[in-house]
């Protein structure tokens, strides 16, 4: 088998962009620039099929499966989930609307939703086998085993995954109340 294409995904603020840094702090080659990784043709619009034929061997970020629809062979994925709630909060920040607790509610029921839907097309997708399945909050409370667990995902496909404690150090407390467009996780970064 030749090397996948990594697909990073889940549903919008479920820690997708954490995900790809930890792989990154590994040594696994990312597609799109450091810290979001969002600058590459994966769009709600569609994706640029010849270029994703291009990654194999590359951690591709994917948000929100139900709505950008993807066909790849090659393919293994790590799906990420989060508290609904929480994720709701989040959410309802970062796209500026009313965020009271009918709000949060509502966006909650629709997360759960979209989110069992989303893991049947990553499952149905790639197989049982090739998807790592990490929930937010469990990285943030022991970054460490995360780490151990993708770097294990990662050997299995053949991918490179440097120390574990590279990819575990990025991790960093963060919550509902990050800003939307990164300004808190860039913050943290280390200055040169």
């Amino acid at each position: 088998m030749r090397t996948p294409v990594l697909f990073v995904t889940g549903l919008g603020r479920c820690g997708t962009t954490m995900v790809m840094q930890m792989l990154q702090a590994a040594g696994v080659p990312c597609a799109g620039t450091h810290p979001a990784f969002e600058d590459i043709p994966v769009t709600p619009s569609g994706v640029d099929h010849e270029w994703l034929a291009l990654q194999a061997g590359r951690a591709v970020k994917w948000i929100d499966p139900t709505v950008t629809r993807v066909r790849h062979p090659n393919g293994a994925a790590i799906f990420l989930t989060r508290d609904p709630v929480e994720q709701a909060k989040s959410q309802l920040k970062m796209i500026g609307t009313r965020n009271d607790r009918t709000a949060r509610r509502v966006m909650a029921k629709s997360i759960q939703r979209d989110t069992r839907h989303a893991r049947s097309i990553v499952t149905n997708l790639f197989g049982a086998h090739f998807v790592l399945h990490l929930h937010y909050d469990k990285i943030l409370r022991d970054p460490a085993y995360a780490a151990a667990q993708t770097a294990y995902f990662c050997d299995m496909l053949g991918l490179p995954f440097g120390p574990s404690g590279d990819a575990a150090a990025v991790v960093h407390k963060r919550g509902a109340d990050c800003a939307p467009d990164l300004r808190a996780e860039i913050a943290m970064l280390p200055k040169d």
